[in-house]
This record gives C-alpha cells, sequence and structure tokens, in this order.
C-alpha cells in the first residue's frame, strides 16, 4: 500500500470531510461502492490475481459468497462477478489503461469499505477513489 491515495476521507468524522455534503440516512437497504483502482503494475490485473483478490475482498466485508464467475477477453482484460446472499461484485480490468473498475454492493450488516484495504494490498495501488451510494433510500 505504500505509496497508495486513497481520494475518499476513511477515518475523519463526516462533518470534518471537507468540500462534501453527505446524506445522514435513517433507512436504507444496503451501501454500494463504485471503485475506480488505478494501478503501478499492470500484472496484478490479470485473471487469477483479480478473482482471489476480489474473493478476499468480498470475505473481507462480512458477505456470505454464493457463487463466482468471470471471463478472460484476448487480448487483455477480465471481467468476474460474484454473487453474494448479501448481493454481489463485480469487476472490469483495462491493463492498457492501469485500471479496474470494481463494484460492490452490500445489504445487512456487512462493511464494503472493508474491501478497499483489500484491494489496495492486493492489486498495489497508486490510486483509489469510491463513490458511496444509499441503495434503497427511504424505504419503510
Amino acid at each position: 500500500m505504500s505509496g497508495s491515495a486513497l481520494r475518499v476521507f476513511v477515518g475523519i468524522s463526516q462533518s470534518d470531510r471537507p468540500e462534501m455534503s453527505f446524506v445522514h440516512p435513517t433507512k436504507y437497504v444496503g451501501k454500494h461502492l463504485l471503485i475506480e483502482v488505478f494501478v503501478k503494475d499492470v500484472s496484478t490485473l490479470n485473471r487469477e490475481n483479480m478473482l482471489n483478490t476480489m474473493l478476499m475482498a468480498c470475505n473481507a466485508t462480512g458477505a456470505t459468497i454464493i457463487h463466482y464467475h468471470d471471463h478472460q477477453f484476448s487480448p487483455q482484460g477480465c471481467s468476474g462477478v460474484i454473487l453474494l446472499a448479501e448481493s454481489h461484485a463485480s469487476w472490469h480490468t483495462f491493463p492498457e489503461l492501469g485500471y479496474a473498475s470494481v463494484d460492490i454492493f452490500t445489504c445487512g450488516n456487512c462493511d464494503p469499505w472493508k474491501a478497499i484495504t483489500v484491494l489496495m494490498r492486493e492489486l498495489e495501488t497508486i490510486d483509489v477513489r469510491v463513490k458511496e451510494e444509499y441503495r434503497g433510500l427511504g424505504v419503510q
């Protein structure tokens, strides 16, 4: 993780985060993270490493893995999806750009933010950008 930049304000109270507005939901179904990953070594974006990294990331959230499937593209890149009892995780890599898009949506008591540390460590990131969405905001 040395040298990685995480462009969210993890570990800072929401009131201390600069230039950001927050919705403080009282009821929602789950948290959905849209994660932009930039790596220094594109070999970390290979099919086997991505699948193993995503399985570790999902386990870190506390989610239950039901099934997974991935696919290798030619000449490069891979995509995959992991079905969770609590929702899903997916990814697509662009090795030619040193980039992967990752999507983690969890419901219940899972914490999708715990996946970020795994992604940063295993993919040896130089930059990670995260957008969090509350899904089902306002359900009764």
